[in-house]
C-alpha cells in the first residue's frame, strides 16, 4: 500500500483503489484499541455522526453520484451504524453487501482472509461505488467487495481506522 498526500489528510491507495481513514491504528497504540471496541456493536449514533463529520472534514471528499456499500452479515452492525451516518450527511442511502456463508473475517487467520466472498450486486452505471467500513487491516474485505461489485475503476475504501502492521 502506497501513500499519497492529498490536500487533507492521508490518501492510501492499493493500486487504484483509494482508501481514506479517520485514523491511523498502531499496533502499539491500546489507548485506539480501547475507542475502537467501544464502538464494536454499532451502537452510540450520536458518536458515529460526530466522526463522520471529522472523516468528512478531514478529507473533504468530491463525490459525484456516489453509492455507498458497507459490509453486512445480516444484521445492524458498527459497519452499518458508520455508513449510516456518513450516508445521512451526504443525503445518501448506504446500500448492504452480503456475505456469503457465515465467515467472520476478524478471526481468520491473515493468509485465509481472502477467502471471503458477498453477493454480487450490480454497480448504478457512472456511479461511484465507496465501501465504507470500520477497519481496514488486510484489505481482504475490501478486495472481496471490488469483486462482488464487479471490479469497478473507481471504487474507494472509507474507515474509522487503518490498522498499521498486522
Amino acid at each position: 500500500m502506497k501513500k499519497a498526500e492529498g490536500s487533507r489528510g492521508v490518501r492510501r491507495t492499493r493500486g487504484d483503489i483509494s482508501v481514506l481513514s479517520l485514523a491511523d491504528w498502531k499496533p502499539e497504540d491500546f489507548f485506539m484499541k480501547d475507542i475502537v471496541y467501544s464502538l464494536k456493536g454499532g451502537g452510540l449514533p450520536e458518536t458515529y455522526t460526530e466522526l463522520a463529520e471529522l472523516f468528512l472534514l478531514k478529507h473533504s471528499p468530491v463525490l459525484e453520484k456516489a453509492v455507498l456499500f458497507y459490509p453486512s452479515k445480516g444484521k445492524k452492525d458498527h459497519a452499518y451504524a458508520w455508513a449510516c451516518s456518513l450516508a445521512r450527511l451526504l443525503g445518501l442511502k448506504p446500500v448492504p453487501l452480503e456475505l456469503l456463508g457465515q465467515q467472520k473475517q476478524a478471526l481468520l487467520p491473515r493468509k485465509e482472509r481472502g477467502t471471503l466472498s458477498f453477493k454480487p450486486l450490480k454497480v448504478p452505471r457512472n456511479s461511484q461505488p465507496i465501501l465504507v467500513d470500520d477497519i481496514v487491516t488486510t484489505g481482504a474485505t475490501a478486495h472481496s467487495a471490488w469483486r462482488a461489485l464487479g471490479q469497478p475503476k473507481s471504487f474507494a475504501i472509507w474507515s474509522l481506522f487503518y490498522r498499521r502492521g498486522l
